[in-house]
């Protein structure tokens, strides 16, 4: 499987396309189902993981998420804008 990353892809920091970022992972290392735990943005994917995949997830632990988790918005986005504004250098 080869994996082609363009860093500064604002698509490559949806928080679904990083939830799918998970089970890739998983299947690669041929786990089924595992335990979760996100923190700020981690809960964010393992939320989104826990919403579309439900059987993948054995036990999910959400922190640092607070009301973002029910009002959306985030850190996702300004991921790919600081990337793009120079800070990777």
């Amino acid at each position: 499987m080869a994996i082609q990353a363009n860093f500064y892809d604002p698509e490559a920091y949806e928080v679904a396309t990083m939830a799918g970022d998970i089970t890739a992972l998983m299947d690669h290392l041929n786990i089924e189902r595992a335990d979760v735990m996100g923190y700020s943005l981690g809960s964010r994917m393992t939320a989104v993981l826990a919403r579309s995949q439900p059987k993948r997830l054995r036990s999910a632990i959400f922190g640092g998420i607070g009301i973002g988790l029910i009002e959306g918005g985030g850190p996702g986005e300004n991921v790919a804008q600081a990337l793009g504004g120079g800070l990777a250098r």
